[in-house]
Order: structure tokens, then C-alpha cells, then sequence
């Protein structure tokens, strides 16, 4: 008797041995290939995300239209922040968030911004830390008045700003009165400002810069750039640099290599906006710079016989040398990458249409051992 229920004990285990072992099999032969990507349908994006950071495992962006920083989770729903932030900022028009100077652990915090310059470092946990009244208008640089900083970053100890701005200059034979220029000066001194690459107005680069495309990255001390005017390349400018540097023609992707960038119009109304962002998805530019973990990143686009492909390429900005490029699997109007430590976010965005308003399809999450790699063939495999 003792026999039997030993032998059915048996049995019922080793049924549950194959059973498991077949369902494991199952789900192995389920899973793809390569497991380094992962594709999210997005639910309940905000209609305009311009800007994001990763702070810990938290994904978070700024909803530009309705001013309220928004928290997107790994299953791609994103939801209001509720913590210290939210009482704090009450009212306040949020513009953009960034990745802050590196904290104790070596990760930036996050910094918000808001209309008209104004600055907030926030720690891991979103608690407000300090305020900044960063100068956007009104700054001096002898005959030279700042009117508009419009992009900047943060280089060295977090206390450099490094700008594309709108100048006001002096009248000369009553033309040229106003230039473009890449700008430097200092939070903690912010009395002037040093002029570091000046143009006339409105120049090629201009309106690039209003694409909100991540187009200047830092790495410690020297700012980075890449331009979308004439021959495309990318610059550099450290602390001790009066004017930009361009790195060799080498660094960038070949499909970039001696290419015109395209003609953009100079001026524009918002309404010609969504317009403008239509020619662009059909452009071959660079349409993002990022700086991570002592290197460049390139995101970039192609577009032949009625496809669009982008493409991702690591920089060595020591040697000026292009690492490796990669396709990004995706064929979205446009994407906006958010760099982290443990997974990149590409948000796979629809074409802009009216009232600033574009629709966030899919999120791919990339694991972040795949842009560490000194040689990489495949994004996801």
C-alpha cells in the first residue's frame, strides 16, 4: 500500500517535471531571438514631450502643454508625479526637464526648468534643493546684449552654461543689427557673457535649433554640438577654446560624411510649424546629441525611396572616431531618445500636427549593456 502512493507520488512529481519543463520550453521558443529591446504600447502620453531624464528606475518628462512633470512606467502608461514636486511647482510653468550635475552615486539629478530662465535641482527623491535665476535676456557682452538664449547645457562643475542664443548689437549702415551666437557664462557670475562663434542673424542654424531636437551635449568641461548648417559636422568647444572645433568628418556616420544639410527657413509663424516638421521627417540630419558615460551618442535619420531609417552611432570624442553605427527598428516620423543607466527610452512619435500635438505610439526600452559596447553590429540582438 505504502508502495502505491510512493509510485503515485512519483508519478504526479515527474508530471509536473515535464509539465514545467514543457512550459518552459514554450516560453523559451516565445521569447525573440534578442532580448535587449523591448516594445511598449504608450498609453496616455502627454500630446507634446520634448524633454526627459531617468532618475533611479523613474522615467520622467514634461508635459510642455499642460506644465505638469509626468512619470511614464516600464509598461509605457504614464502618469501625473505625485511627490514633494508636485505642491512645490504648483502653478509654475514647467518647460523642460534635464539631467543635472552628478550627484554623490555619480548620476545626474534631475533640474527643471521653467519660463523665463528660472531653475530647480531636485535630489533622487524629487525633493526641491535649490533654486537658480538663470539669465534667458538682458545679458552683456560689451556692444552685445543677449535678447534670446535659445538652447543651452551645463559643461564642468555644473556652474558653465553653454548657449545658442539671439543677440542685439549696435547698428551697422542700418543692417545686421541682430546675431546669432554660441554664448558661455557662468551661473554663479552671471554679469556677461563670452561670445564664442558669431553669425550673422538669422543664420542657417537657426532654426535647427528651434526643432527641439537635442543638439548640444556636454562631457565634463567641453561642450558639444552637432550643426545643421551647410556641411554637416559636429564641434566641440572646452574651457580653454575662443571659438568652436570641428572633429574630424570621421566621427560622424557615413551616410552623414560630406553631405548639405538641408536649406530650413529662416523665420517662421507657429502655424508653419507642423509644416516644417513634415519636411524634416523626410531629412537626412542628425537629430540628436547625447553624452553618456564618456562618449557621444548621434541619432540620426535617412530618408530614400519613401522610408525613413534611423540609425544611432557611438563617437570616441578623444580620438574623433566613430565607433559603430547601428539601426534604430523603427520608422517613426520622429523619436525622442532619453539616455539612462539601466535602459534608454525611444519614444516613437507620429507627425506634429496642429497646437503643438503629436502622438506618442510606442516606447522601445533598450537595455543599457548594448550602448556600453565598444563594437555593437545589432540594437536589439
Amino acid at each position: 500500500m505504502k508502495l502505491r502512493h510512493y509510485l503515485t507520488f512519483f508519478l504526479v512529481l515527474l508530471a509536473l517535471g515535464v509539465l514545467g519543463a514543457a512550459g518552459a520550453l514554450k516560453s523559451a521558443l516565445a521569447m525573440p531571438a534578442g532580448n535587449a529591446c523591448r516594445l511598449e504600447t504608450a498609453v496616455g502620453l502627454p500630446s507634446w514631450i520634448t524633454t526627459g531624464v531617468w532618475n533611479n528606475n523613474q522615467l520622467l518628462v514634461v508635459d510642455v502643454i499642460g506644465r505638469k512633470l509626468v512619470e511614464i512606467s516600464r509598461q509605457g502608461m504614464a502618469d501625473k508625479v505625485r511627490a514633494a514636486i508636485g505642491e512645490y511647482v504648483a502653478g509654475e510653468s514647467v518647460t523642460r526637464i534635464r539631467p543635472g550635475v552628478a550627484g554623490s552615486g555619480g548620476q545626474a539629478q534631475p533640474l527643471l526648468e521653467f519660463a523665463g530662465g528660472r531653475l530647480l535641482n531636485l535630489d533622487r527623491s524629487l525633493t526641491p534643493r535649490t533654486k537658480i535665476e538663470m539669465p534667458t535676456t538682458e545679458l552683456r557682452s560689451g556692444d552685445r546684449k543677449l535678447i534670446n538664449l535659445i538652447d543651452w547645457v551645463l559643461s564642468g562643475d555644473g556652474k558653465q552654461v553653454i548657449g545658442y542664443a539671439d543677440l542685439e548689437g549696435p547698428p551697422q549702415d542700418g543692417r545686421y543689427r541682430y546675431k546669432n551666437a554660441f554664448v558661455r557664462f557662468s551661473l554663479e557670475r552671471p554679469e556677461s557673457f563670452s561670445i564664442v562663434h558669431e553669425r550673422l542673424f538669422p543664420d542657417d542654424a537657426r532654426m535647427a535649433m528651434h526643432l527641439t531636437y537635442p543638439l548640444m551635449a556636454s562631457l565634463g568641461s567641453t561642450a558639444y554640438v552637432a550643426l545643421i548648417d551647410g556641411q554637416m559636422r559636429l564641434w566641440r568647444f572646452g574651457p580653454q577654446d575662443k571659438e568652436l572645433q570641428a572633429l574630424r568628418l570621421q566621427a560622424l556616420p557615413e551616410h552623414l560624411r560630406g553631405k548639405l544639410a538641408p536649406i530650413l527657413p529662416n523665420t517662421m509663424e507657429w502655424g508653419d510649424f507642423p509644416r516644417i516638421m513634415q519636411d524634416v521627417s523626410q531629412a537626412e540630419i542628425p537629430a540628436g546629441l547625447f553624452a553618456w558615460e564618456n562618449a557621444l551618442f548621434l541619432l540620426s535619420r535617412r530618408f530614400e525611396k519613401n522610408e525613413r531609417q534611423w540609425f544611432l552611432s557611438k563617437i570616441d570624442p578623444i580620438e574623433e572616431g566613430l565607433l559603430w553605427t547601428v539601426r534604430v527598428p523603427s520608422s517613426a516620423d520622429h523619436l525622442t531618445v532619453i539616455p539612462g543607466p539601466s535602459e534608454w527610452a525611444f519614444l516613437e512619435k507620429g507627425p506634429v500636427a496642429d497646437h503643438l500635438s503629436q502622438t506618442t505610439h510606442h516606447i522601445r526600452f533598450v537595455n543599457a549593456i548594448q550602448l556600453r559596447s565598444l563594437s555593437l553590429k545589432s540594437l536589439c540582438n
